[in-house]
């Protein structure tokens, strides 16, 4: 199957000099790049939104200190494979012991 590329028009214009990363800002509409990467914590959901957080939390603090194999099972889509490399950079240093995940997509 081919994919069907859509071409964004600029929202804003950028110097053909500007770094990448500043021009699909310009292209999505970002006028404030350094803002909208660090939003304030007003405009962050709180992880205690999630029901059970204060119990996973836990879990995962145990199985580090009892060195239990862990694995993260990310969606394969853009935010599961970000969400992981999240996951896995934050909880490596941890000392957790995670399995190496190799993901195919279906």
């Amino acid at each position: 199957m081919l994919m069907k590329w859509i071409k964004r028009e600029k929202k804003r214009e950028y110097d053909e000099d500007d770094l990448l990363i500043d021009k699909v800002a310009s292209i999505r509409g970002i006028y404030n790049l350094k803002h909208w990467l660090n939003p304030p914590s007003k405009y962050v959901n709180s992880p205690y939104g999630l029901g059970n957080i204060d119990e996973m939390a836990q879990t995962i603090i145990k199985a580090i200190a009892e060195g239990k194999k862990m694995a993260i099972i990310p969606d394969i889509d853009t935010d599961g494979i970000c969400s992981y490399s999240i996951m896995n950079n934050y909880l490596k240093p941890l000392g957790a012991n995670l399995t190496e995940n190799v993901i195919h997509a279906q």
